[in-house]
């Protein structure tokens, strides 16, 4: 191998420790921020992060990144990358589609909402197989 082709693998951890540090930051907080530092960082530093990262932070924002927000992206549909108004291939696109990302990464999912109190009984008369004060007293009589 000649020395441009070594080169790059052999400065490829001290190329990884940047992600590292990157992703490791404490100012880093929301998705959209892992996000673009994941989607800037080439795939051989993010694999080497991947196998030899021992930082439990930096593991749950590359595991986040993978397992939530990419398949979440996926999931936004032609008409709403059409909402984005300006022309595509442009620097104006490129920011404003940046922005639509960060918004939908970064927006707060609305739990359902479970109603509070005891369950209510279901309708009707209850199953003969259930024993009512009277049912039981007139066994009882029926035994002694």
């Amino acid at each position: 191998m000649s020395k441009a082709e070594l080169e790059p693998w052999q400065k490829l951890e001290a190329r990884a420790k940047k992600l590292e540090t990157q992703l490791r930051a404490p100012r880093v907080k929301k998705a959209s921020q892992v996000y673009q530092i994941m989607t800037a960082a080439p795939p051989d530093e993010i694999l080497f992060q991947l196998y030899h990262s021992a930082f439990k932070p930096v593991q749950e924002r590359m595991r986040n990144y993978y397992q939530k927000y990419l398949p979440l992206l996926q999931e936004i549909t032609p008409e709403e990358w059409a909402t984005i108004e300006v022309k595509p291939g442009t620097p104006k696109y490129n920011k404003a589609r940046d922005s639509f990302i960060a918004v939908r990464l970064d927006r707060k999912v609305k739990k359902p909402e479970i109603p509070e109190g005891p369950p209510t009984p279901p309708p009707g008369p209850p199953p003969s197989s259930w024993s009512t004060p009277e049912t039981a007293m007139a066994r009882r009589g029926r035994q002694g």
